[in-house]
């Protein structure tokens, strides 16, 4: 996915989050994981992750376990892999 367009998909995905769509929080969370802009989109991330992760829904709640597990290996190669400053 180009840049743009991972901008895009988030913007969307966004718009579903806000009507209501549950499914939609755990495809915003990988996302904001993807987009590799900022340290705010992995803190983002994480809100959305343990909000599922608080759902009655046994399908979100692996969602979050899984997506959770990965933003822990995304934050520890950007902690070590960040150019000096």
């Amino acid at each position: 996915m180009v840049f743009g367009d991972l901008r895009e998909a988030i913007l969307w995905t966004e718009i579903a989050v806000e009507n209501g769509d549950q499914e939609a929080q755990c495809s915003l969370a990988d996302r904001l994981v993807a987009d590799d802009t900022g340290p705010l989109n992995l803190v983002r991330a994480r809100f959305w992750y343990n909000k599922l992760s608080q759902s009655g829904s046994v399908r979100l709640q692996k969602c979050a376990r899984a997506g959770l597990g990965n933003l822990k290996i995304v934050e520890e190669y950007r902690r070590t892999h960040s150019a000096p400053e």
